[in-house]
């Protein structure tokens, strides 16, 4: 049976329970009884089944660590290796540029020196006009949450608590 058939058939009984008279209806009472070893059970095989899941999510954590840290050491390498990269770039072009060079060929690529598009240098930007501002804004919902409980009332945000079902 499913859980929400459990609880279906709990609101018949509940509705069986006593008759017209207000007696007790014994035959509802022994129903009653069945449905709460029914909903024990269910409730536990459920429970299970949750159990499960978090066993699993906790090795999909596992694995995704172990994926993290991989993913740490590559970027750091590829980091390293940028770096490195730009640092020769940077010689080979100040030698070239020193010596008047524009151009060197080999059988394998061509070194040249060429000009890059325009770029903006800012080195200030406290001084810059507002026209030349673009604005990114999110809630602060830390604060928003520490001020309605003392009191601020915030329109079209509300303080809710939900419940959540431990299993141990």
């Amino acid at each position: 049976m499913k859980l929400f058939e459990i609880s279906q058939e709990y609101a018949q009984i509940i509705n069986e329970l006593y008759d017209d008279e207000g007696n007790e209806n014994p035959q509802a009472l022994a129903r009653l009884e069945e449905n709460q070893v029914s909903l024990e059970k269910k409730a536990i095989a459920i429970a299970s089944w949750i159990k499960n899941m978090e066993i699993e999510k906790a090795a999909l954590t596992a694995a995704k660590k172990e994926i993290d840290d991989n993913k740490k050491n590559i970027i750091e390498r590829e980091k390293a290796l940028e770096s490195k990269i730009k640092r020769w770039n940077g010689s080979l072009q100040h030698e070239m540029e020193t010596r008047g060079i524009n151009e060197i060929k080999c059988p394998y690529f061509v070194l040249k020196l060429k000009k890059n598009p325009h770029s903006l240098d800012v080195p200030d930007e406290e001084i810059i006009d507002e026209d030349y501002r673009v604005y990114d804004w999110k809630l602060d919902r830390a604060r928003m949450l520490s001020d309605m409980k003392n009191g601020v009332i915030i329109d079209g945000a509300a303080i809710q608590q939900k419940m959540r079902l431990e299993i141990k």
